[in-house]
């Protein structure tokens, strides 16, 4: 066999095979592509945002959407997440009663929940009027609005993504929903020649939010199989709501630790320089986009090889998507290090003081893909209570950390805070997994 039959056989076993390393790369790379398209589309979006709202509309607008993608959380109460075990562990089991009762159960207490913080958003707002502003209050009951229609989105996106569907599990959010804030707010700023303010941008968000759940909902129907959805449902709500709280607490601190630097800027500092750290700290996502790919994919295949005893393939995946995450990484990260305060300049000249801070966020985020899916392999092995115990202990280490190094360094403060967290959570939960389960989830290992 020649060289060029070897490559074309390969070829063929990654576009075709059905093997743990063939479906990662796979799915890992239509997610890469979709990932690649979203954050430009982010980014984009931010960028047009800060032009024509100008800084301070801006920052109100930002500081309101933290506050609501925190608060999504709350009203998803870990079903997306426990989806991603559920779903692929029925199938194998072939559990058809359970999985329709999971699916019932699950869109239920996301409406539930996610109605109940709705409200207290909007009374919260009401009883804080003499604090807010009056197009901060309007910015605030707006919002309060996405965070059901967020939390069924991401639902969804989870289900799709729990059927290997991910491009259509990520495209409504990521590529859609974007494209259509942009579009309407840049003819709406061409025709009107003025910036526009921070309620009607937001109100344009939840407007795209609704379509992108529209068609997340019918790409689901016609995907799901018939003898799901004729399968007679079995609840087992005790099982499934040990699972997801606590995964509903691992999701709710982990993000919390990921906003708690642009809140406690807000507090302490003002929500203008908030405003502007968070354009770092949205660039500096950008080199982990390699780290989401994967993980979109990798999670749900966590699930199944571990319920199905196949810990070798599971260690060779877990190897496979390692080194991706860091290729990736590593080279985004040296792009923006070149780059990083030319591209925050693109936001306006006042932006670029947030190159330093930028800087330590990408070192932070380095650590981070050197340690892998070190999350998602504890969380998808019934292992999410250590896990949570991981986080809780950084948490507490990030607010302490911000409280102290804010008022000395702000923004620079605000950024040593997250980046010494988010080392400090990666490299133990490597540990755990190695001791106890004995999958080695960093770069180097290979078998």
């Amino acid at each position: 066999m020649t060289q060029e039959t070897k490559l074309k056989e390969n070829y063929k076993r990654i576009i075709k095979g059905q093997g743990v390393g063939a479906v990662l790369v796979r799915g890992a790379s239509q997610s890469l592509i979709i990932q690649v398209m979203g954050t430009g589309l982010a980014f984009i979006l931010q960028v047009v945002l800060a032009r024509i709202l100008g800084v301070n509309n801006y920052g109100d607008y930002m500081y309101v959407l933290t506050w609501v993608n925190i608060l999504v959380l709350v009203g998803k109460m870990g079903y997306d997440t426990a989806t991603l075990k559920y779903m692929p562990k029925y199938e194998v089991d072939q559990n058809w009663g359970l999985l329709k009762g999971f699916l019932l159960k699950s869109q239920k207490g996301v409406l539930i929940f996610s109605s109940v913080v709705t409200f207290s958003i909007l009374l919260f707002a009401w009883f804080n009027v003499p604090k807010f502003s009056s197009s901060l209050r309007v910015v605030f009951y707006i919002g309060s609005f996405l965070v059901p229609a967020l939390a069924l989105l991401q639902l969804y996106g989870a289900r799709l993504r729990g059927l290997k569907k991910i491009l259509v599990a990520q495209v409504p959010l990521q590529v859609i929903r974007p494209l259509f804030i942009m579009v309407i707010t840049g003819i709406t700023y061409i025709l009107l020649q003025r910036h526009l303010t921070s309620w009607f941008v937001m109100t344009i968000n939840l407007v795209s939010v609704l379509f992108a759940l529209w068609l997340s909902i019918w790409a689901f129907s016609r995907n799901l199989s018939p003898i799901i959805s004729n399968a007679k449902p079995i609840f087992k709500v005790r099982e499934w709501m040990s699972t997801a709280i606590p995964l509903l607490v691992i999701s709710g601190m982990q993000l919390v630790m990921g906003q708690m630097d642009i809140i406690m800027l807000g507090i302490l500092i003002g929500t203008d320089v908030a405003g502007i750290y968070s354009s770092a700290q949205r660039i500096s996502t950008l080199v982990i986009f390699g780290l989401q790919a994967v993980n979109t994919m990798a999670a749900p295949m966590i699930s199944e090889l571990y319920s199905s005893g196949r810990i070798k393939e599971l260690q060779r995946m877990v190897t496979l998507a390692s080194w991706g995450i860091f290729a990736v990484t590593s080279i985004g990260s040296l792009v923006l290090i070149f780059l990083g305060s030319w591209i925050l300049s693109i936001f306006g000249q006042a932006f670029i003081i947030g190159y330093l801070p930028l800087i330590i966020l990408l070192i932070g985020n380095i650590v981070n893909a050197l340690c892998g899916s070190v999350g998602f392999i504890l969380n998808m092995t019934g292992n999410q209570k250590i896990s949570g115990g991981i986080i809780a202990g950084g948490l507490v280490i990030n607010f302490l950390l911000n409280l102290w190094l804010i008022p000395k360094w702000s923004m620079t403060g605000a950024s040593i805070a997250t980046a010494t967290t988010m080392i400090y959570w990666n490299i133990f939960m490597v540990i755990v997994v190695i001791r106890k389960l004995k999958i080695n989830p960093t770069i180097f290992r290979f078998k």
